[in-house]
């Protein structure tokens, strides 16, 4: 009897072992990456160091994914613990059936690629082999899993992929089903400078073509059913390295970096091309962007900093499983126009309807989100009198934001050379953004015209509203010298320019046909120009006869190749007692709002010297840089011209800050909250609160006041 019970307590302890190693199988699933069933574009490498002997690289631009078939007992959310390799930030997504996709973003990472051990920079050790792990949610039975790279920001390739265990999880996700993928053919968008060519290899048969620093791809009318995270992929190819800028609706635009290319730039060239088994025809980037809910969404490709694009077959649109917090809108006017620069604010801005100068400040602050208003009226004239007369080569205009951009196309846009005699000013191509538009005049050396009045009449629906007016060109007060003085050289005579001035380097055919040399940055010409080939930098010094103090300065680019305009520059002067270099101003991802502008900038710290420098660190996008001129003044101009009370500080924050009949108004393009305190002039804190999108009004007594919105602080005079 104790026999048959020892043997039958035996026999239960086998049984319940049994349970719990099945339990474990069902609790615990291990698949080694390389177990897929079905993959595109993978490779698959020995690693003796990796779990199965080997891991599987993937690579988004090529569409990378592999896929497993799995069964779980019961519908529910279960954690994925994948391991992997990478010495820098990847991405992976892991998309269950047809629901949105998990994105996996490995930003912690392993001691080498082939998973053995190694050190950071600190010398810290670091695995070989580490592992993440994210809830994935899956259907109860069998469940088709696809794993593929994700673009992330240091590239398309995903972490190398050794394996991943399924168990059960504590977390409870709710699954979304994935929306129907949306496709626009690029030769179907609207489309300015460009070229719409065949394309046997692409899927409409044709493609987009020479997408350059003035072009657009622009689709319109996406429809989603809900605002949010998208992404946008855009199927491309191209030889070499090029990049995209993606930009939905007003929001800011996301560079798309295309790095990885192909042995040709369209299609392939042969049939051992088209044939490679390791990649597709057509390469793929994907970024995010965020889309309203509705069908007046658009999507617009453009150049990024001027240089040349891939060429594009098409785009896709899909919800997006990377979170992305909605983005800031898009200042597009331009950092410098000419209405910046007037003489006198009261005296040279005239309204048809007189208003107020708070009003008027909002039409010329170079932010098309604050607006000017006129009302009871359907019709205004505006008119503006600049410093000096100028070459007027682009002017922007801007409507107000969320209304309809169908009555810009009833504004119009003089000349007068006196104030008195009217001329249409010409349109040879307008960048329409919606409410906000760009429009080029053709005027140049060969097609002069030049003028110091100009009127800008703007139409609405019982009231007019305006928000922006910019003019964009060079100055040209005469045909013997085009630019006015300025107190950088104002004492030294052009032929002994050098005796004063170096540049590095020395620019382009010295003495021959072009002479296109440093020391033509001081000759107050439009027909010179400086030239560094092949270098995107350079640096210009110049030492003044005696002390002086500057306070603005002012660029000038060429009349044509914008990608050749400088992009990213600092102002220096030198420190006589320490003979160090203090840097004045600096400025990068500047753009030339026109071909052949100038843009001026104010210092807001001017030190007394006798030697400034200029140094160029960037280009918009060309391998060459060139400058016509470089402009130093005694004056700042613009904002201390202006009537007290009007402030910008967009310089560092998304907020222009005016005053308006006893209350200070903040007005922000920023989707963020962003905190703010109002101090008076001994520093006692009157009110605190938080500047949130659109217009924040403080009341506030008559005084001068500091405004402080994160480290930025303006000062502001109510009246």
């Amino acid at each position: 009897m104790i026999m048959k019970i020892k043997n039958y307590l035996i026999k239960q302890a086998g049984l319940l072992l049994m349970l719990l190693a099945s339990l474990a199988q069902v609790n615990a699933q291990t698949i080694e990456a390389e177990a897929f069933v079905e993959s595109a574009y993978v490779i698959v490498h020995d690693a003796e160091l990796f779990s199965g002997g080997q891991f599987v690289e993937m690579n988004a631009a090529y569409g990378s994914y592999v896929k497993y078939m799995i069964t779980v007992p019961a519908a529910g959310t279960y954690d994925f613990a994948i391991d992997y390799a990478t010495m820098n930030g990847r991405s992976m997504y892991i998309k269950v059936e047809n629901y949105v996709p998990v994105i996996a973003v490995f930003d912690i990472f392993t001691g080498s690629w082939d998973g053995s051990e190694g050190t950071d920079e600190e010398g810290n050790p670091l695995s070989g082999i580490m592992t993440l792990t994210l809830p994935v949610y899956l259907n109860a039975g069998e469940n088709e899993v696809e794993i593929g790279a994700f673009d992330g920001k240091d590239g398309s390739f995903a972490p190398n992929f050794d394996k991943f265990t399924v168990s059960p999880s504590d977390e409870t996700l709710v699954p979304a089903v994935l929306p129907a993928a949306l496709t626009f053919e690029a030769e179907n968008a609207s489309v300015i400078s460009v070229e719409v060519n065949d394309a046997e290899c692409y899927s409409g048969g044709k493609g987009v073509f020479n997408i350059g620093a003035s072009s657009k791809v622009q689709f319109e009318n996406i429809d989603v059913s809900e605002e949010g995270s998208y992404n946008v992929t855009a199927y491309y190819t191209t030889f070499g390295e090029r990049n995209f800028t993606v930009k939905a609706n007003n929001f800011l635009p996301v560079k798309m970096p295309c790095k990885i290319g192909l042995p040709y730039w369209t299609c392939p060239e042969n049939e051992e091309q088209a044939n490679d088994p390791t990649r597709p025809n057509i390469l793929k980037k994907t970024v995010q962007v965020w889309l309203n809910a509705g069908s007046n969404n658009t999507v617009t490709i453009s150049s990024f900093q001027s240089g040349f694009c891939p060429n594009l077959d098409k785009i896709e649109i899909v919800k997006s499983g990377l979170a992305l917090e909605k983005p800031d809108y898009e200042v597009m006017a331009a950092v410098f126009d000419f209405t910046d620069n007037v003489v006198d604010f009261a005296a040279d801005f005239m309204e048809e309807q007189v208003t107020d100068s708070a009003n008027i400040s909002r039409l010329i602050d170079n932010n098309e989100y604050t607006i000017y208003t006129n009302e009871g009226v359907s019709s205004t004239k505006i008119t503006a009198k600049t410093a000096y007369p100028i070459i007027l080569t682009g002017y922007a205009i801007a409507g107000a934001f969320g209304q309809s951009n169908e009555l810009l196309d009833d504004w119009t846009l003089e000349y007068s050379t006196d104030g008195a005699e009217w001329n249409a000013v010409a349109k040879t191509l307008t960048t329409d953004a919606g409410f906000y538009r760009n429009i080029t005049t053709g005027y140049n050396l060969d097609n002069l015209v030049s003028a110091q009045y100009y009127r800008l009449t703007a139409t609405g629906n019982g009231k007019v509203e305006i928000g922006e007016w910019q003019l964009f060109g060079v100055p040209y007060i005469s045909a013997e010298q085009p630019f006015p003085n300025d107190d950088l050289t104002a004492y030294v005579d052009f032929n002994e320019i050098l005796n004063y001035s170096m540049g590095d380097p020395d620019g382009w055919n010295r003495g021959e046909g072009g002479n296109e040399v440093f020391e033509n940055v001081f000759d107050k010409q439009l027909n010179t120009v400086y030239t560094v080939a092949d270098q995107k930098n350079f640096y210009v010094q110049f030492e003044t006869p005696d002390f002086v103090t500057l306070k603005s300065y002012a660029l000038t680019g060429r009349f044509n190749w914008p990608g050749r305009n400088p992009s990213k520059w600092k102002i220096e002067a030198l420190d006589l007692e320490t003979g160090e270099w203090l840097v004045l101003d600096a400025r990068e991802n500047i753009k030339f709002p026109a071909n052949a502008s100038t843009l001026m900038f104010n210092i807001k710290e001017p030190v007394e010297t006798v030697l400034y420098k200029l140094s160029v660190e960037d280009s918009a996008g060309d391998g060459t840089i060139n400058l016509v001129q470089w402009q130093m003044f005694k004056d700042w101009f613009g904002v201390s011209q202006q009537p007290d009370g009007i402030s910008n500080i967009a310089y560092n924050l998304p907020v222009t800050i005016v005053s308006n009949k006893g209350a200070i108004q903040l007005y922000s393009t920023s989707a963020k909250d962003l905190p703010f305190t109002v101090f008076d002039l001994l520093g006692k804190r009157i009110e605190s609160g938080v500047c949130r999108q659109g217009l924040t009004e403080i009341n506030a007594d008559n005084g001068i006041y500091i405004i402080r919105i994160g480290e930025t602080a303006s000062k502001v005079l109510v009246k």
